[in-house]
């Protein structure tokens, strides 16, 4: 069967572009993998890692969505990196991996919607009735946070043919909004194991420098707060204090890091990632002796980059601490609250580098757990599992909404084009007050239905 991996491109180190890479050799395996690329892609160096595949740019898909027997969508809250695989769904039902439950923020922040406020209201009643109306005042008052109770998933939920959850959270929220028959699979990011040294023959001077000499401490994505980047300088320049070759590896975080921690930058106690190949990468990753993580203050956190940390044999500190049960059993927690949090941070980091029979346990432990829980063998049964109920479900006939959405969107298109004539006749502008009221009597034209709407994304895309 030919699948259709539907990939953003960018920014390079996105867990989407990760999980895509993480599902493809698992999907190879038995079937034909084609990389859907976003709209902004624009040269196979966005998009590491896809050697040995074939790839696609997102309006070749559109053009011909049939060619592929499935499609594998991701989901999340950001935009610039898949609001158009919303549009993806509602051409061709397929497996949705959600990265998130809230929805919102990849349909409204296009200008459509930020700029028709009579629009997002009648979508929000008709999806939740009278408390979607009531949503929609505090969306146009500037307040967001009702969208944490009612999340615009429902009609991605319906539209899907199976639903993959990356985070045990997100599967618990899923199985109780879920339509039934809608298989669910709980995959989080599939690791991979460290192995040993690679060879320092061919580096530059700097990394060998790195790999035989430097201590290697991981901050993957040290956080934009103020307050956790001061906490983290104080608790490195302790920490080099006591171990003057200390470097913290990032990827992220400049921003954060060069405000209120400039004495790391300048001392060179900090080098970033992100312009390293995946090779060098694993290979100063493979010689680290902790990783350093910061959960927001909501509680979540980069579950998938604490997992690989783990798989890599890295003991791995969590400051704010950690909800996820699996992980909690093999990471130290930092209580964000305390007022000498940067100290216990810096004992903890001390402890691990002073005590080698304390990192034997932890890199032992971590590492056992995580290929465990997370291992890519664990990945590929649930994925079989899925894909065998995926084909029962595209055995079985379409759902009667689709003919009568299909009709819906005809008339529409067809007003659209009438009206859009006629208002331009009239020499109506964009910005003319007389087109909010125009609009809805347009739209009460329309035979409503009670499945998944079409809206003005376009091409017919729903607002989920």
């Amino acid at each position: 069967m030919r699948i259709a991996l539907f990939c953003p491109s960018g920014p390079r180190h996105s867990p989407l572009i990760a999980y895509a890479q993480a599902l493809a050799p698992i999907l190879a395996s038995e079937h034909k993998v084609t990389f859907v690329l976003g709209p902004a892609y624009t040269n196979d160096n966005e998009v590491p890692h896809l050697e040995g595949y074939s790839t696609i740019s997102y309006g070749a898909w559109l053009a011909a969505p049939e060619r592929f027997g499935l499609a594998f969508y991701q989901f999340g809250d950001r935009a610039g990196l898949h609001g158009y695989m919303f549009e993806a769904l509602w051409r061709q039902p397929g497996v949705c991996v959600l990265h998130s439950t809230i929805l919102h923020q990849a349909l409204l922040a296009d200008a459509a919607l930020r700029f028709d406020p009579a629009f997002v209201r009648a979508e929000l009643t008709a999806a939740y009735g009278p408390e979607g109306e009531a949503l929609a005042q505090e969306v146009a008052a500037g307040r967001e946070e009702g969208f944490r109770r009612w999340p615009l998933l429902p009609q991605v939920l319906e539209r899907g043919l199976a639903l993959i959850a990356t985070q045990e959270g997100i599967a618990q929220e899923v199985a109780r909004l879920c339509p039934p028959g809608v298989p669910i699979a709980y995959i989080p990011l599939p690791v991979e194991a460290g192995g040993e040294f690679p060879s320092l023959e061919g580096e530059t001077p700097l990394l060998r420098e790195a790999f035989s000499e430097k201590i290697l401490i991981v901050a993957p994505f040290p956080p934009e707060a103020p307050q956790d980047a001061v906490l983290f300088r104080r608790a490195m320049e302790y920490v080099r204090h006591r171990w003057p070759h200390a470097i913290a590896l990032v990827c992220d975080g400049e921003r954060a890091l060069a405000d209120f921690a400039p004495s790391l930058i300048a001392s060179k106690a900090v080098w970033w990632l992100t312009d390293l190949s995946p090779s060098r990468r694993r290979a100063l990753l493979a010689r680290a002796r902790a990783a350093v993580f910061f959960a927001a203050p909501d509680g979540r956190f980069e579950a998938a980059g604490v997992a690989q940390a783990l798989a890599y044999g890295i003991p791995t500190i969590i400051v704010g601490g950690c909800d996820d049960p699996v992980l909690r059993r093999a990471t130290l927690s930092i209580p964000r609250e305390h007022p000498q949090n940067w100290a216990i941070l810096a004992a903890a980091l001390d402890d691990i580098l002073a005590y080698p029979e304390h990192f034997d346990a932890l890199r032992a432990g971590g590492k056992r757990l995580a290929l465990e829980h997370f291992g890519p063998e664990r990945a590929r049964r649930a994925l079989g599992d899925l894909l065998a109920k995926v084909e029962q479900r595209q055995a079985l006939p379409s759902p009667i909404w689709d003919e009568a959405h299909r009709d819906r969107v005809a008339i529409r298109e067809s007003l659209s084009a009438v009206s859009g004539q006629a208002l331009a006749e009239l020499g109506l502008t964009p910005g003319d007050p007389l087109l909010r009221p125009i609009a809805e009597v347009i739209g009460g034209l329309v035979p409503a239905e009670h499945s998944p709407r079409e809206t003005p994304l376009g091409r017919g895309a729903p607002l989920c």
